[in-house]
């Protein structure tokens, strides 16, 4: 069954063509990386899966429904581009806010996802003071903390030590196993993610072809 579809998707910025008829689907249980050089359109691709940019022309499906202008795609995670958060909060209570949206989970599921990700929900320091690994880890956790069926990952490993990796990875296998229908998209240059990932995508030239390198 196919989860997400870009169907002729053709997207224009300042008179420049990032993306030109881009056709893309991800189907159940899928875990896709999209590859290509820096400024190809990699992030642009998860943004149109999001819900969060307009396309010129062009459709994306999610479930065999077009997802309309305004409306942002259900049930998913969402990391693109740098994690933002507040910066005169905690870790904790940035996170607090977020699970109040919709009141699907617990204070103390929030302590053991940063708890797996090796971040202490006791700790007060501010998120201002968050080093570039320690922010990164709490936008992964806030991406992954409902559960979603969707993962959209745009350098899910950006900034972390090899140790910190590993959490991620062992992290998103470990949803794999638990949810067999989990569809991921991850935009990443780190050869780590290469054994969660069912099928590999190339931005070549704005169109999305699938790639070749399978190594």
């Amino acid at each position: 069954m196919t989860q997400i579809a870009l169907r002729n998707m053709t997207v224009m910025v300042k008179k420049r063509i990032l993306l030109e008829n881009v056709a893309i689907t991800v189907n159940d249980g899928e875990t896709v990386w999209l590859r290509g050089p820096n400024g190809s359109g990699k992030s642009t691709v998860l943004k149109l899966m999001a819900g969060l940019l307009r396309a010129q022309t062009g459709t994306v499906l999610v479930n065999g429904q077009a997802l309309l202008p305004g409306h942002f795609l259900a049930n998913a995670g969402v990391i693109i581009n740098t994690p933002v958060f507040i910066p005169s909060l905690s870790g904790f209570a940035n996170l607090q806010m977020l699970a109040a949206i919709r009141h699907m989970i617990s204070d103390d599921d929030i302590r053991q996802r940063m708890q797996r990700l090796g971040l202490n929900p006791q700790d007060r320091m501010r998120v201002r003071q968050y080093s570039t690994g320690m922010n990164q880890k709490l936008g992964i956790i806030q991406a992954v903390m409902e559960k979603p069926v969707i993962l959209l990952l745009d350098e899910p490993l950006n900034g972390l030590d090899k140790a910190a990796k590993q959490q991620v990875i062992d992290l998103l296998r470990t949803m794999q196993q638990e949810t067999p229908n989990l569809t991921m998209v991850m935009v990443s240059h780190e050869e780590e993610i290469a054994p969660l990932v069912t099928r590999r995508l190339l931005i070549d030239g704005l169109q999305v072809i699938p790639d070749d390198d399978q190594q």
